[in-house]
C-alpha cells in the first residue's frame, strides 16, 4: 500500500446502507425465534451499551417493577457511561439512549392504560436525569430533551 491511499474503508453510500437494511430484514425475518434470543443474549453480554437499551426497553414486563427498580436500572445506565464519575460530551448521547426508549416504553404503557408503570417510568428518570446532568456535559442538550417528554 503506497502511503497515499488511506487504509480506512471508505464511507459507505446511501445505495449500500439501503442493501445492507434490506438484506438485515430479511435474514431477521428467516431467523428461528430461540436463534435470535440466543444471538441476543451472547451479545448483551459482550456489549453493554446493547444490555443497557434492552434493559430499558424491556424492563416492564418483569411483574411488581417499581419506581425504586427503574431508579436502580437508570443509576446502573449512567454509572457504565461515565469516567470517573463523570458523562462527558461524547458519551451523552450514548447514555442518553437507553433512557429515550424507557421513556418510549412509557409513553406506550400510558397508551395501554398501564399508568402505574408508565408513572414509575418516568418519575425514575425526572430524578435520575436531574441529578446525572449535574455529571455530564450536556451541552449537547440529550439530557435537558427530556423534560420535552413531560
Amino acid at each position: 500500500m503506497s502511503p497515499h491511499q488511506n487504509p480506512l474503508p471508505k464511507k459507505q453510500t446511501p445505495k449500500k446502507r439501503k442493501a445492507k437494511s434490506e438484506l438485515f430484514a430479511k435474514i431477521f425475518e428467516k431467523a428461528p425465534a430461540d436463534e435470535l434470543k440466543n444471538f441476543l443474549r451472547k451479545a448483551c453480554n459482550f456489549d453493554t451499551d446493547l444490555r443497557n437499551l434492552f434493559i430499558a426497553r424491556f424492563s416492564y414486563l418483569i411483574e411488581g417493577k417499581k419506581k425504586t427498580d427503574y431508579k436502580a436500572i437508570l443509576k446502573q445506565i449512567f454509572q457504565t457511561g461515565s469516567r470517573d464519575g463523570f458523562i462527558d460530551y461524547r458519551d451523552s448521547f450514548r447514555v442518553m439512549r437507553p433512557v429515550f426508549e424507557m421513556l418510549q416504553t412509557a409513553r406506550e404503557l400510558a397508551d395501554q392504560k398501564e399508568y402505574e408503570h408508565c408513572f414509575a417510568i418516568c418519575s425514575a428518570v425526572i430524578e435520575n436525569v436531574s441529578v446525572a446532568i449535574q455529571r455530564m456535559d450536556d451541552s449537547s442538550g440529550e439530557a435537558g430533551l427530556c423534560r420535552l417528554w413531560f
